[in-house]
């Protein structure tokens, strides 16, 4: 990781522009079906993370959506001023979703 981030830097370079290391993270992503395996920052002075925000996304490391479904629904609620509402209505939804889904493939979620 810490040869692609030099090609970075060389490109940054390159092309007059400034990565301000204060500000970089660092994000492993993996298969959520699969075991994470703890990677070490290898690059010096980057705070590794969990999830990001990008373009106004929030991306977690296992390509989970959980994060960004609460931003929305926080974000969506206040301008409405009806969380009870749609938290309580949405996380429904998709608890019956994912019921019907388990009862599909044949699985019991216990």
């Amino acid at each position: 990781m810490a040869a692609e981030f030099a090609n970075v830097q060389d490109w940054a370079k390159h092309n007059s522009t400034v990565i301000n290391l204060s500000k970089t993270k660092a994000i492993n992503f993996y298969n959520p079906r699969a075991i994470p395996i703890p990677i070490p920052p290898s690059i010096s002075h980057t705070e590794q993370v969990t999830s990001v925000k990008l373009l106004g996304v929030y991306i977690q490391e296992n390509f989970s959506c959980d994060i960004h479904f609460k931003h929305i629904i926080t974000v969506s609620a206040a301008m409405t001023g009806s969380y009870s509402w749609l938290n309580s209505g949405l996380f429904q939804v998709r608890d019956s979703i994912r019921q019907a889904v388990i009862l599909k493939e044949g699985r019991i979620n216990k």
